[in-house]
């Protein structure tokens, strides 16, 4: 027989799915850039422009991963605000776990160096790669977003106003997401240019030298 009426057990199954849901979103934003990205660029980016790069993206991820939080505990206690107003119309006690800041290490561009082994310069396709890995971390990040957004879907006790706020604020969210990496693909184009013309250049007039020496 199925119950109509006020059920506890699906306002805690909907608010530590979204909490699981959002954590979900934040640790693969921060491994995705560390291993796909930082890890990467050790064996194949090796100068000052590569550290440059490592530096702006360390800090542009931290302050996405930041908002993403952000935004996803406001949302997290609006569901919890509205299943206490539902527990509240038949006078029932509910009790909920309270937010979770997602813990995740920072990520780490020490990996990255001006050089190794006596070497300084980079790998065409490695970088190739590595840029597109952006644009995976994008896709797969929204992915993960539409799946926070839809956990609300259905519920009986999200109103559906809140439901369009909570949507409407992910959405926000991938819009910046979507700016950030647009941003930060053009940083590393731009970066792994000066290094092309730069080493480029560079093997040109040594090549250059020895002709002429001949």
């Amino acid at each position: 027989m199925a119950i109509i009426g006020y059920n506890e057990q699906e306002v805690k199954t909907l608010t530590d799915s979204f909490q699981a849901k959002s954590q979900e979103v934040t640790e693969y934003l921060n491994n995705a850039f560390q291993n796909q990205i930082f890890n990467k660029m050790k064996d194949a980016w090796v100068c000052e422009e590569a550290k440059e790069f490592s530096d702006l993206a360390v800090s542009d991820v931290k302050s996405l991963m930041d908002g993403i939080e952000q935004t996803n505990s406001h949302n997290f206690d609006v569901i919890c605000k509205a299943g206490q107003a539902w527990a509240e119309t038949v006078k029932a006690a509910l009790s909920l776990k309270s937010w979770v800041e997602t813990a995740v290490r920072p990520n780490d561009d020490s990996v990255i160096t001006t050089t190794a082994n006596g070497e300084r310069g980079y790998d065409p396709d490695q970088c190739a790669q590595i840029k597109n890995n952006l644009q995976t971390i994008l896709s797969e990040t929204n992915s993960k977003l539409d799946a926070l957004a839809n956990t609300c879907n259905g519920s009986a006790f999200v109103g559906g106003s809140q439901q369009e706020n909570l949507r409407n604020s992910i959405e926000n969210v991938k819009k910046q997401l979507s700016a950030k990496i647009e941003e930060l693909t053009n940083a590393f184009d731009a970066n792994v240019k000066k290094t092309e013309e730069k080493y480029g250049q560079m093997r040109t007039n040594v090549e250059s030298s020895f002709t002429q020496q001949n």
